[in-house]
């Protein structure tokens, strides 16, 4: 029985172990590529439209020293998450959320798909087919996980890239104060809270049944 005990200890361990090097070498340098992709792409961004000052989103300003924060999950039983976002306010230094998808056998009708919901656009249904990676924004899309097959196994890792201290949840994008709500036009409201992290302040007002059902169908 001792023997039995410490070879699970051991077996934790080792497995700690693996993902420490896993969240030590994979994670910076995920991060790192990140960075230098949104670079590419604003590079871009600015060439197709040199004379625009306006972006549909701001910077991710990627915290590089920081490595990621790094879960496992196995979901069974025919479970489900409500709607809600990763980085719901302070102290949370999540920027970005990645998820990747290790499920080999998955097929249509298994569930178990991630719906993102950018602030007052179209919903979209995301299958967790194997290897597929799904990135957004931890503190700016909406997003659930559907039931899924009660015999079916879903397994994914997801992985949240913490973004610069005094970016992420800075006063101006976790205080709704009356001087931000000066807007000329119902357009003009709608293009800020899309691009805003004060979006989640108001997001169970705007989207309170939709909330609520999806709360009712997880506790189920």
């Amino acid at each position: 029985r001792r023997q039995q005990q410490q070879q699970q200890q051991q077996s934790s361990r080792i497995d700690l172990g693996q993902w420490e090097n896993v969240i030590q070498s994979l994670g910076p340098s995920f991060v790192s590529k990140i960075n230098e992709l949104e670079s590419h792409l604003q590079r871009r961004r600015q060439k197709q439209h040199p004379n625009s000052t306006c972006h549909p989103f701001p910077p991710l300003s990627l915290d590089t020293q920081t490595p990621p924060a790094i879960k496992l999950q196995l979901n069974t039983g025919g479970g489900s998450f409500p709607w809600h976002y990763d980085n719901p306010g302070p102290p949370n230094q999540r920027s970005l959320t990645c998820v990747v998808y290790l499920n080999p056998h998955w097929k249509d009708g298994d569930g178990g798909e991630i719906v993102l919901w950018p602030f007052l656009s179209p919903s979209r249904k995301i299958t967790p087919l194997h290897r597929r990676a799904v990135l957004f924004w931890s503190d700016r899309v909406l997003h659930r996980v559907l039931p899924s097959r009660s015999d079916v196994k879903r397994v994914c890792f997801s992985m949240w890239c913490h973004g610069e201290r005094g970016v992420v949840n800075s006063k101006e994008e976790t205080v709704l104060s009356k001087d931000v709500l000066r807007f000329g036009s119902y357009d003009e409201a709608e293009a800020f809270f899309r691009r805003s992290a004060l979006q989640r302040v108001i997001s169970r007002a705007v989207y309170g049944e939709e909330y609520l059902e999806s709360l009712l169908e997880w506790g189920e």
